[in-house]
């Protein structure tokens, strides 16, 4: 198992990194090599390596992909534990194979296929252009290959060049319930989704290998555990910490027809119940807990502290409240959901120039959730800026009107020192705002643009899941 690692690390280092390469079609050049030997006396050790060249142009120099990398191992004497172990092998340089390691009585075998793994063909050398070196040459259809030159337990893999001409194969894969999928609202959340490779010819459908991405903080199983086969189920199981790890997932499968290798691919959503509680924390919503990592909480961009809930909130009719203190000042969230299923909030759109009123704005899910945040944090500047002394204790300062601004403060505002609400006392909207302090609060709700935020929001319901 060791010579295993030996080898294919010296390889690995030398290749370059390559992006998937989507395809339906039969490559028109391949290469199947092998090669053994037994440098260590009672060890039979054998390599066996497919590849085939990405694009359709003529003549041999591109980019190749290798499809497969089967290393045995066979033992003077058996007593070997017996093991089927599926894996998956990250490589330096972004590459990967999915492998098998299996073992039984006195042999080893290491499969690898799938993942992106290339190698360069030019000049009718193989190797890598990236680092200049070679480890292999095509002569006419006669190819030589060895992973490490200098290895003297690598075997010289001898082969022949084919060119299978015309053969096609018709591959997709399809999900069972289109591309958007939540963590239910267990305690323990669970998500699961059900995949399908359709292959033609069909009896190829056994040979379709899945590659299905992590989820950091889940636990990830497939049913079959390997990984093949034409049907697949994926689970994820407890919801991540990280707001980031929800979102687009790629899920990838392809197969081989002796030299010819079809790709596809599907991307799927991964969402979390809005108003469940399965989070790692626990004691807050879902959307809170991930709301709260976003530049929705953070008014400005300035991160400032940020509550759930607590005595802001109690019998409050604004979904969040500012709480001052000397030295642990916050922002409180109420419960959004007091706002209704969408958490839909209505305010006025208010300037400091006629007309000063120009209609209603109405913000939704984690917008709502900024809004609501930028409106308490002007409280807050308005604190710290006119009703706070900073080299001492809070202090009030003279405000006759009672709007919540100095009567010295108001006029850059344009606003009136006698009047508690300036403009528009008595219209039907706007008399809601009550006082000046609160028109600046509202007019900060503005800075958050509608739908700037979207990308954030993987709540079901939320912007991204009506």
């Amino acid at each position: 198992m060791k010579r295993f690692w030996i080898l294919l690390f010296a390889v690995i280092l030398l290749l370059p990194a390559m992006s998937w390469a989507g395809s339906i079609k039969c490559s028109r050049y391949q290469i199947h090599v092998e090669g053994a030997q037994n440098v260590i006396p009672g060890h039979d050790y054998k390599e066996v390596v497919d590849m085939h060249k990405v694009d359709q142009s003529s003549g041999y120099d591109g980019r190749w992909k290798v499809d497969r990398i089967v290393q045995i191992t066979k033992y003077p004497s058996s007593g070997l534990p017996t093991i089927h172990v599926p894996m998956r092998v990250k490589f330096p340089n972004g590459q990967w194979m999915t492998c098998t390691a299996i073992a039984v009585n006195n042999v080893t075998v290491m499969d690898c296929s799938g993942g992106e793994m290339y190698l360069d063909v030019s000049n009718n050398r193989i190797g890598s252009k990236q680092t200049n070196i070679w480890q292999g040459t095509i002569q006419g259809r006669k190819v030589t290959y060895r992973f490490d030159p200098n290895n003297p337990l690598s075997p010289v893999l001898t082969g022949d060049l084919k060119e299978p001409g015309g053969s096609h194969m018709n591959f997709s894969i399809t999900a069972s319930a289109g591309n958007k999928y939540a963590f239910d609202d267990d305690t323990i959340g669970s998500l699961e989704m059900e995949f399908t490779a359709h292959v033609s010819p069909s009896q190829y459908e056994q040979d379709v290998e899945w590659t299905v991405p992590e989820i950091e903080g889940s636990t990830l199983t497939m049913d079959p555990p390997s990984g093949k086969g034409p049907h697949l189920i994926v689970r994820y199981e407890g919801l991540p910490q990280s707001n980031s790890q929800f979102g687009p997932k790629i899920i990838k499968a392809s197969v081989n027809m002796g030299s010819c290798r079809a790709e596809d691919s599907k991307t799927v959503k991964i969402f979390y119940m809005r108003d469940a509680k399965n989070n790692p924390d626990g004691s807050v919503p879902n959307w809170y807990y991930y709301w709260k990592q976003t530049p929705a909480a953070k008014p400005k961009g300035q991160s400032v502290p940020i509550t759930y809930g607590g005595n802001g909130c109690s019998g409050h009719d604004m979904p969040a409240q500012y709480v001052p203190g000397h030295s642990s000042s916050s922002i409180s969230v109420c419960d959004l959901a007091r706002l209704g299923s969408d958490f839909a909030l209505t305010f006025p759109r208010l300037t400091l120039k006629n007309p000063y009123y120009k209609g209603t704005t109405t913000t939704k899910h984690i917008d709502t959730f900024a809004s609501v945040i930028r409106h308490e944090y002007e409280h807050w500047q308005i604190t710290l800026k006119h009703r706070t002394n900073h080299g001492g204790p809070n202090i009030t300062p003279q405000d006759t009107d009672n709007d919540g601004l100095p009567d010295t403060a108001e006029a850059q505002y344009g606003f009136s020192p006698t009047k508690k609400l300036t403009h528009l006392a008595n219209h039907p909207v706007v008399k809601k705002v009550e006082e000046d302090e609160n028109w600046l609060a509202y007019m900060a709700m503005l800075d958050i643009k509608i739908g700037s935020l979207d990308k954030y929001d993987w709540a079901r319901p939320g912007k991204q899941w009506p």
